[in-house]
């Protein structure tokens, strides 16, 4: 099973990873590498996942994204996160691949970076939310196919694909 994110560029990934590091290492929870989750599970061969996205690659060139707000959720993939504005480089991203995959189940794509995965209280989801402050955008650089895994900590990505 393969799922396909959206990966910043180097400083704004380095940004991104301090602060679910902080958050990991404060709430005990697992560390994962920052992304948006442009196309959840699917079967398809990597050859072919990683054929549709040097495609998408070479009509879409890197570009920013804004942050709206910080939401949580009891969601554990959504426990707290950084809401994104649509944009249409996004849109365009998901919809070539809503056409190359919509057989292979239902997928609603809702941008957002979480920042943690842990079912906690919403005391502390306030607080954090609270004390901590975002830059107002962030640049998408790479179109990035994971390897899933039951287990975050075995969660690999196994191509990347740069957005020119």
């Amino acid at each position: 099973m393969f799922v396909i994110w959206l990966t910043f560029e180097k400083n704004d990934e380095d940004y991104l990873e301090k602060i679910i590091s902080n958050l990991s290492k404060k709430y005990n929870s697992n560390l994962f590498q920052p992304h948006i989750t442009i196309w959840g599970l699917t079967n398809v061969e990597l050859d072919k996942i990683s054929k549709i996205c040097k495609n998408i690659s070479i009509e879409i060139k890197s570009f920013n994204i804004e942050f709206l707000n910080i939401l949580y959720s009891d969601n554990f993939w959504k426990t707290l996160f950084l809401n994104l504005k649509t944009n249409k480089n996004m849109t365009k991203i998901y919809k070539n691949l809503e056409n190359e995959f919509e057989k292979n189940g239902n997928h609603i794509f809702e941008p957002h970076i979480s920042l943690i995965y842990k079912n906690m209280q919403e005391k502390d989801k306030k607080e954090i939310i609270e004390n901590i402050k975002i830059k107002d955008q962030f640049k998408i650089s790479n179109i990035s196919i994971l390897k899933y895994s039951d287990k975050i900590e075995n969660w690999k990505i196994v191509k990347k694909i740069s957005l020119k």
